[in-house]
């Protein structure tokens, strides 16, 4: 019961997540990195022993959904730089800080469980 709750979680993270990149906002870019930390650390605080799920789905999630609207030809919330589709490829890079940040909450996590 506990996984599919954890899944669960995961799955509205990313749509929070993916809600945020669609901002119009010139600061978009900023606070859906900043969604995509936060997220990371609280998913891997919720469930200690699967940080790197929680950095792969979360870092991925925006390289993916870009992908995906290329693939079905559909409007993406702002233009990507290169062109084409190494733009969403790089996406990809943010994997690294949703790991870190993964890896962030698992340390909290265990600081919390230590004091309590």
């Amino acid at each position: 019961m506990r996984g599919t709750l954890y899944l669960l979680g995961l799955a509205v993270a990313v749509a929070l997540l993916l809600r945020v990149d669609w901002s119009p906002s010139d600061a978009a870019n900023q606070l859906s990195l900043l969604v995509l930390l936060v997220l990371s650390a609280a998913a891997r605080f919720a469930a200690p022993r699967w940080a790197w799920l929680a950095g792969l789905v979360i870092g991925a999630c925006l390289a993916v959904a870009h992908l995906v609207y290329r693939l079905l030809d559909l409007a993406e919330p702002y233009r990507l730089e290169p062109v084409g589709w190494a733009g969403p490829i790089t996406l990809l890079v943010l994997i690294v800080p949703a790991m870190i940040a993964a890896y962030a909450g698992f340390a909290i996590a265990k600081l919390v469980n230590r004091t309590a």
